[in-house]
C-alpha cells in the first residue's frame, strides 16, 4: 500500500494516519460516493493470524453497532485473498482531545459531557471501550468530541450496565483523562493532585474525579451521576472552544441528551440500530451469493456424479422399464432446468428489490405485505434447496408482487408518515413524533431535513421538561434560572419556535428587571446628593431603554436638583466672600451662578454689588501700591474724593485697611519737604511739573513727597535728565544737575 493506490477499485489510498503494531490507518478518497473516509487495516503480518483477523473483524462487528453522533461511524468490511483486511469509517479532521488541556474547567469539561452520553449508550448497547484516553477522542473542526477505537472493547450484550467492574473501568479511565486535561499531568500513583485540580476547577470536581480513579470499583460513580454532578457545578454540555480548532462555522447545533431524566432512552434512541432486518449487510449478502454459488457447483457438477453413482444397476434393470415412462422423465427434466432457471432470475430481481426496500426500512411500515413477501421468499428458498422449483418459482412470484406492491407505496408511506410526524411534533406528541420520524429517515436516509427532524424529535420530551420548568421560573421572576433552562431547551433544539419566543421574552424581562434596578440606584443616589453616581446609574439606564421617558424625566429632574444644589451652595460661598470683602472671587462665582440660571434676581444684584467693591477696592490698592503718583496734585484729589466716599461704606476689617493706609499717604503727600538742588550756574535747570530755576550753584526748595525729574540745558553741552524721589524717609541728599559732556 502506497499514497495513490487504488484499494478494491473504490478507494484512492491518500495518505497514512497512524501505524501501529497490529494495524494501520489509511485517509482515502471513496471513489462510488465521492468521499473522505479512513480505512483501517490489519497489518501484513498479522493478516495470516486466523484469531487476529477474528479480533479484527469482531472489532468492526462492535463498532458497526454503534450509531451515536459522538461515535465513529464504522461502515463496510473487506476481505479476501489478494489484500490485508480492512474496513472504512467515518474519517475525522482534527486534533486529540488533550488540546484542551489546562483551560478554564467549565469550557474544558463541556465535550466530556457528550463523550459520557456516548458511553453510556455504548454501555446500553453492552459494549464497553477499555482504552480511553486522549488519542481516542479526536475533536473535530467545530470541536464535536468523537470516540474512536474499539479495538480492545468487551462486549457482552446479554449484561449491558449490570456488570459494575466493566463499566467502571470506562469511568477510572475518563477519570485519569480528565485529570490529566485540568492539570496538565496524569494522576501520581493513581492519587490525584489536590491543589493543582482545585485550584485548575472547583473543590466538587477534585471530589468527583478522586470517586471516578477510587481502586474499589464499586465506589465509582456511575455516568448518569458523573454527568449529573458535572452539570450541577454549571458545566453545560456541548462542543469544545478552543483556539486550536477551526473557527469556519460557529456550530451551536449541539446534539445533547439530559441524563437526569429519561437515560433508559439513551439506547433506544435510533431503532435502526436494533432492527437487524433492515437493509441486507455485506456479510448477509456475500454469504447469500456463496451458498447460491455453492448450490449451483453442486447440482451442476457433484450431484449427477453422485446420482450416477447411488443409481448405478445393471443393463437389464432397463430394459424392464416402459419406454414411455423415460420420455416422461426426460420432459419432467427439462421442464425442471427451465423452471429452476426462472426462480433463480425470479430471485435475483426480489433481492434487488427487497435489498433496495430494506435500506428504505421496510421492516416500519411494509406492515403485512412485508411480512408476506418475506413468509414466500423464505418458503420458496425451502423449496428451492429441495429442488422444488416450481414451488419455489410460485412463491417468489408471490413474495415479488409483495415486494412490488411495496414499491409503488413507498412515495405515499413517505408523505403519509411525514405527515403524521408533523403533526405529533406539533402537538407535542413526542412518543409518536419519534416513531414517525423514524420511519421517515429510513425510508429517505439521505435527507439532512428529515434527519434534522428525527434528531429534534429525539429530544422533544427533554425540551418540553425544559420549556415548562422555565416558563415557571420566569412567572415567579426567578429570570436568570429561567434564562439558562431555555438555553439549555434551545441547546438541545435550536429551532424549537416556542423556547425561541420565551427566551426573547425572558431577555425582555432580564432588561426590565435590570432597567428598574439601575433607576432606583439613580433614585437613591439622588437623594443622597450623589449626582455622579446618579447620572453614571441614569445614562446605563438608558443604553437598556434608549427611548424611555421614564429615563429623560429622571435625568431632567437629576439636573434640576444638581443646579438648585450648586446654586445653594454658591449662595452659601458667595456670603462667605463677600463678608471676606474678596470682592473679585465673589464676581466670577456670581457669573457661574447665572451661567446656571440667567433669571436668578439675587445673583443680578449681587453682580453689580460685587463689580462695584471690586472696583473701589481696586482704585484703593492702587493709590495704596502707587503712592508716590500722589505727588500730582489731580490724582491727589481723585484719591482724596475716593476717601470721602468710601468713608461712608461699612467698616470691615479690609476696607478699614485700606482707608486707614491711603489716608497715611494722603497726609505724607501733601507735607512738603525741604530739598537741596547743587548745579554749575552755567546749566539751566528746570524741574518738570514744578517749574525753571535757572541757573544757580545751590538752591533749597520745597517739594512734596513724589518721584520727579529735573532737566539741565547748557549751550554746547549734552543735555541731562535726573530721576530722583522725595520721601521723608528717605536721606536728604543734594540733588546735582550739571551738563558736562561736550557734542
Amino acid at each position: 500500500m502506497h499514497e495513490g493506490s487504488l484499494i478494491c477499485n473504490r478507494y484512492l489510498l491518500i495518505r497514512l494516519l497512524d501505524q501501529g503494531g497490529m494495524a494501520s490507518v489509511w485517509l482515502a478518497r471513496d471513489t462510488k460516493l465521492n468521499s473522505d473516509v479512513a480505512l483501517k487495516f490489519l497489518s501484513e503480518k498479522l493478516s495470516e493470524d486466523i484469531s487476529a483477523v477474528n479480533n479484527f473483524r469482531a472489532e468492526w462487528e462492535i463498532s458497526s453497532k454503534l450509531i451515536h453522533p459522538n461515535i465513529v461511524k464504522v461502515f463496510e468490511y473487506f476481505a479476501n485473498e489478494n489484500s490485508q483486511p480492512f474496513f472504512s469509517m467515518e474519517y475525522i479532521e482534527g486534533n486529540s482531545i488533550s488540546v484542551l488541556s489546562e483551560g478554564n474547567f467549565l469550557k474544558t469539561l463541556k465535550p466530556f459531557l457528550l463523550v459520557i452520553d456516548a458511553l453510556d449508550y455504548a454501555h446500553n448497547q453492552g459494549v464497553y471501550h477499555g482504552d480511553l484516553k486522549s488519542n481516542n477522542i479526536l475533536l473535530n473542526k467545530r470541536g464535536k468530541p468523537v470516540l474512536i477505537d474499539f479495538g480492545i472493547s468487551f462486549y457482552q450484550p446479554n449484561k449491558k450496565n449490570e456488570d459494575g467492574s466493566i463499566s467502571s473501568s470506562d469511568i477510572f479511565s475518563l477519570g485519569i483523562l480528565i485529570h490529566e486535561i485540568l492539570v496538565g499531568v496524569p494522576p501520581k500513583n493513581n492519587k490525584i493532585i489536590d491543589d493543582s485540580v482545585e485550584k485548575k476547577s472547583s473543590r466538587k470536581i477534585k471530589l468527583l474525579i478522586k470517586e471516578m480513579i477510587n481502586p474499589n470499583d464499586e465506589k465509582r460513580p456511575s455516568l448518569k451521576k458523573l454527568a449529573s454532578s458535572l452539570v450541577e457545578e454549571g458545566i453545560s454540555p456541548g462542543n469544545a472552544v478552543s483556539s486550536s480548532l477551526s473557527d469556519s462555522e460557529d456550530e451551536k447545533k449541539l446534539v445533547v441528551r439530559n441524563f437526569n431524566k429519561n437515560t433508559d432512552r439513551l439506547g433506544n434512541q435510533d431503532n435502526r440500530i436494533k432492527n437487524p432486518d433492515e437493509g441486507i449487510s455485506p456479510q448477509v449478502f456475500w454469504v447469500s451469493l456463496s451458498l447460491i454459488l455453492t448450490f449451483c457447483f453442486f447440482v451442476f457438477f457433484i450431484l449427477p456424479d453422485k446420482v450416477e453413482k447411488e443409481f448405478e444397476a445393471p443393463q437389464q434393470q432397463f430394459s424392464e422399464i416402459d419406454q414411455s415412462l423415460i420420455d416422461e422423465n426426460k420432459d419432467n427434466t427439462e421442464n425442471t432446468d427451465e423452471q429452476k432457471k426462472m426462480a433463480e432470475e425470479m430471485l435475483d430481481k426480489i433481492l434487488i428489490e427487497l435489498n433496495n426496500l430494506k435500506n428504505q426500512g421496510v421492516s416500519k411500515w411494509g406492515g403485512v405485505d412485508f411480512r408476506n413477501a418475506e413468509e414466500n421468499y423464505k418458503l420458496g428458498d425451502q423449496e428451492y434447496l429441495n429442488f422444488n422449483y416450481a414451488k419455489a418459482l410460485n412463491y417468489y412470484r408471490e413474495a415479488f408482487k409483495n415486494i412490488d406492491k411495496l414499491s409503488k407505496t413507498v412515495d405515499d408511506q413517505l408523505s403519509i408518515n411525514l405527515k403524521s410526524a408533523e403533526k405529533a411534533y406539533k402537538d407535542n406528541n413526542f412518543n409518536d413524533a419519534i416513531y414517525f420520524f423514524d420511519i421517515v429517515v429510513s425510508i429517505k436516509p439521505d435527507n439532512p431535513e428529515y434527519q434534522s427532524f428525527y434528531e429534534r424529535a429525539l429530544v422533544l420530551e427533554d425540551v418540553l421538561d425544559l420549556y415548562s420548568t422555565a416558563i415557571k421560573k420566569n412567572n415567579q421572576k426567578e429570570f436568570k434560572d429561567a434564562k439558562e433552562l431555555i438555553l439549555r431547551s434551545l441547546a438541545l433544539d435550536p429551532k424549537y419556535g416556542p423556547s425561541i419566543d420565551l427566551l426573547s421574552e425572558i431577555e425582555r424581562n432580564i432588561l426590565r428587571k435590570n432597567f428598574e434596578f439601575r433607576m432606583t440606584e439613580g433614585f437613591e443616589a439622588l437623594s443622597s446628593f450623589d449626582f455622579v453616581s446618579a447620572r453614571v446609574l441614569f445614562l446605563e439606564a438608558k443604553k437598556l431603554y434608549p427611548e424611555s421617558q421614564e429615563v429623560v424625566d429622571a435625568i431632567l429632574q437629576l439636573d434640576q436638583a444638581e443646579k438648585d444644589r450648586f446654586i445653594s451652595n454658591m449662595e452659601k460661598d458667595l456670603i462667605i466672600l463677600e463678608d471676606g470683602e474678596q470682592w473679585e472671587n465673589a464676581v466670577e462665582l456670581y457669573k457661574e451662578v447665572l451661567a446656571a440660571d440667567p433669571d436668578l434676581q439675587f445673583a443680578r444684584e449681587g453682580l453689580d454689588r460685587a463689580l462695584f467693591r471690586s472696583d473701589i477696592s481696586s482704585k484703593l490698592d492702587n493709590y495704596i501700591e502707587n503712592y508716590n503718583s500722589l505727588n500730582d496734585i489731580d490724582i491727589l484729589q481723585e484719591a482724596t474724593n475716593l476717601l470721602i466716599k468710601v468713608s461712608a461704606f461699612e467698616r470691615k476689617p479690609r476696607l478699614e485697611e485700606q482707608i486707614s493706609e491711603l489716608s497715611r499717604l494722603l497726609k505724607r503727600a501733601s507735607t512738603p519737604i525741604d530739598v537741596q538742588l547743587v548745579s554749575d550756574n552755567l546749566t539751566n535747570v528746570r524741574i518738570l511739573k514744578i517749574g525753571s530755576f535757572s541757573y544757580f550753584s545751590k538752591e533749597i526748595i520745597k517739594l512734596r513727597p513724589g518721584n520727579y525729574t529735573a532737566i539741565g540745558i547748557r549751550n554746547g553741552y549734552r543735555d541731562v535728565r535726573i530721576d530722583f524721589t522725595v520721601a521723608p524717609e528717605n536721606d536728604a541728599e543734594p540733588i546735582r544737575i550739571v551738563c558736562e559732556e561736550m557734542i
